[in-house]
């Protein structure tokens, strides 16, 4: 028994009657009622989960939309149930950033002045708004990224082709203009989360 316990692991429930909270992040260019079809696959195999599908601005920096699921999630009473973020593309990004607040809220909070001199300056104000400071640590228990850059920040030149798709030439060249596209095509995110580390189990799969 024990050598096998050693090779397989301890067992467990069919995923049929785990529960947890699950929060869908859409990605770039994109809307909550995208997700709809992957939020009926999830809850076809686990029937008695819950699932939200988070809606955020994309336009605005990874990072404000990251807290602002944090903040979602820490306002979530459901506390004893094991939490589960799912992320397409840079919705991936945003579910790191939000593991990362919600691994330690008040150290978070603590770093926000340093970013003052940063590129999210900006960002600032809206983030202090949420009062992670005295907010309580919430667990996440794993973390499923879809198609996201989790590895580096998209090439100009994939971006462009991403854009491209469905859109004019004009509406490309406005929409590199937004703070959401510095954090997917320079390093400042990047920059940004090597600071941090939770240990939260990640399964990051590749594609669209």
């Amino acid at each position: 028994m024990k050598a096998s316990l050693d090779v397989f692991g301890l067992s467990r429930q069919p995923l049929s009657s785990e529960m947890p909270l699950v929060y869908i992040s859409h990605g770039f260019k994109s809307n909550a009622g995208n997700m709809l079809q992957l939020e009926q696959r999830i809850q076809h195999l686990l029937p008695l989960a819950t699932i939200y599908r988070f809606g955020y601005d994309w336009r605005q920096s990874v990072l404000r939309s990251g807290a602002e699921l944090a903040d979602t999630v820490l306002t979530n009473t459901e506390t004893m149930r094991p939490l589960l973020l799912v992320g397409h593309s840079m919705g991936g990004l945003v579910s790191r950033v939000a593991n990362v607040i919600l691994a330690d809220p008040a150290a978070f909070a603590s770093m926000l002045p340093l970013l003052s001199y940063s590129e999210y300056r900006d960002d600032i104000n809206p983030i202090k708004a949420f009062s992670f400071g005295s907010k309580v640590r919430r667990k996440v228990n794993g973390i499923v990224t879809l198609a996201t850059p989790n590895s580096g920040a998209f090439l100009q030149g994939q971006l462009s082709s991403y854009l491209a798709l469905g859109q004019l030439a004009a509406n490309r060249l406005a929409s590199f203009r937004h703070p959401s596209v510095q954090d997917l095509t320079t390093d400042r995110l990047f920059r940004l989360l090597q600071n941090f580390s939770t240990g939260t189990p990640l399964l990051s799969v590749s594609g669209s």
